[in-house]
């Protein structure tokens, strides 16, 4: 037996020992210093994974990802210190150290998540996708065909790993470790589904009466969703005075740009990955890779992240949030600030300073996005679905899916004729993520709101924001991350109702 074994095995009695005799103060401290040791191996492996991970997206070289991951899994393949956080982890409630109940939370949950996603087979056929995806030539060499194959067949795998480590399916795995959960998800669709259902209803009316249509197909309610994209984009900005337009940007709110340990490459990037920010060492190595059409919202989203994860004040590198061990972030409260940052942009007092749209033009397009919020929500419910289906039903017939999906979500009359395509970077790299992104877009809209409210019209003006938005949220890493993210999807009339 290792040292280190005995000792954890020995302090995991004296420990609850000590819980059984109502002596937390020795529960506290032996466990806190177990995990301080296992947190500075842990940290020293994520910087490792986030090195390869940047090579990967920087320069599309994944040699280096097998190794870390097989370092990681490794490290966290510890039967003995999995047994002590999964004892530990079934008394937290007792400890009176809410910090160290989360850190034992966030532990379970990132052993139970690198059980299946860092299991051999995964890893092996994950990155053989990988490559094929990221390398142009190596798209060449396969068909399409044996792209989606080879999707659904980790798709497969994956709901296999997941079963074996108690659960239903992979979906089930993934919600619950990420702190959504698959009771709190079903409500949310549902929600979100009954909320905007009178007025998606209205919608399609009007459109079908307005453009004589008879029967309403996936093009019409596409055409509907056009008008909600194009509201909501911001005019282009010029090459030339993007990054002082950044940097000025964020100066209106307090935030001096140099002071950020942050490093940016361009490169021409596959698929529909804009940018991917990398924390390599938190909180004093952030990197971000962008394709070289970028947006200007994309960027400050990245931006966004750096932000988030450089302003990390406690100590406990678990609660730094290191994204590379599924469990450790809770994904959609980090894409909510990414986006918190990107969506000033949004702002009135912002796009009248720095676009060329007039008062009245700003007010329709606020408008717009208000009339057909509907529609871009459930395009968002079925773009995430349709994979989470594909775990649920891996053999059924994906343009099936697609057509259920459809008609319940966008009330289409017409079946639609052409198979989405599964092979992306993000179902292959990032699986049962998408959701995401819609949520995300409610916590920046609440706390958009909460901001209004706190400094008026010319909020993303105001100096103080920056440090309210760090100390309300972001400070703690992902200490508080999950409760506040629950709170703020409690009530969603105000994102289903207000811009």
């Amino acid at each position: 037996m290792h040292k280190l074994t005995i000792i954890i095995v020995l302090t995991f009695l004296i420990c609850f020992k000590g819980i059984s005799a109502q002596s937390n103060k020795l529960t506290k401290c032996s466990l806190t210093k177990i995990l301080d040791q296992k947190e500075k191996q842990y940290e020293s492996l994520c910087i490792e994974m986030s090195k390869a991970q940047w090579n990967y997206y920087s320069d599309g070289k994944t040699d280096q990802l097998p190794v870390a991951k097989k370092r990681l899994n490794k490290f966290l393949n510890d039967k003995d210190f999995t047994s002590l956080i999964l004892e530990s982890y079934s008394l937290r409630k007792t400890l009176d150290n809410k910090i160290l109940a989360r850190r034992l939370e966030l532990w379970r949950n990132v052993l139970i998540g690198a059980k299946v996603n860092f299991s051999e087979e995964i890893v092996e056929l994950q990155t053989v996708l990988e490559n094929h995806l990221v390398n142009t030539e190596e798209q060449k060499s396969v068909s399409p065909a044996s792209l989606k194959e080879l999707t659904l067949e980790l798709i497969k795998l994956r709901n296999k790993k997941a079963k074996e480590a108690g659960y239903n399916n992979y979906v089930e795995m993934m919600l619950e470790i990420t702190g959504l959960g698959k009771e709190s998800f079903d409500k949310l669709v549902n929600s979100l589904e009954q909320l905007s259902n009178e007025k998606y209803l209205e919608l399609v009316k009007q459109y079908k009466v307005k453009s004589n249509v008879k029967v309403f197909t996936f093009g019409d309610a596409r055409k509907m969703f056009v008008k909600y994209y194009q509201a909501s984009l911001i005019p282009k900005i010029p090459t030339e005075i993007r990054d002082s337009l950044i940097i000025e940007t964020f100066s209106n709110i307090g935030l001096d740009f140099s002071s950020l340990p942050i490093s940016i490459k361009q490169r021409n990037m596959e698929g529909a990955i804009q940018g991917q920010g990398i924390a390599v060492k938190i909180p004093k190595d952030f990197r971000i890779v962008t394709d070289n059409d970028v947006s200007f919202c994309d960027l400050l989203h990245e931006y966004g992240h750096a932000i988030h994860r450089t302003n990390f004040k406690g100590s406990s590198p678990l609660l730094k949030g290191y994204e590379w061990c599924t469990g450790n972030v809770n994904n959609s409260f980090a894409e909510g600030i990414g986006d918190l940052f990107s969506n000033i942009t949004k702002s009135a007092a912002w796009l009248l300073k720095y676009s060329n749209l007039t008062k009245e033009e700003v007010d329709q397009n606020n408008s717009l996005i208000d009339e057909y919020k509907a529609v871009y929500i459930r395009f968002q419910i079925i773009t995430f679905l349709l994979e989470y289906e594909l775990y649920y039903n891996p053999d059924k017939d994906i343009l099936d899916i697609q057509n259920e999906l459809v008609k319940k979500y966008l009330l289409v009359e017409e079946p639609v004729k052409r198979t989405m395509n599964i092979a992306t970077p993000l179902i292959v790299s990032y699986p049962i993520y998408a959701h995401n992104y819609l949520i995300a877009d409610i916590v920046s809209n609440y706390i958009h709101n909460e901001l209004l409210r706190k400094y008026g019209i010319r909020y993303t003006f105001n100096k103080d924001m920056v440090h309210y938005i760090i100390e309300t949220y972001i400070a703690e890493g992902e200490y508080q991350s999950t409760e506040k993210l629950k709170i703020i999807i409690d009530d969603l009339e105000e994102y289903i109702t207000k811009n």
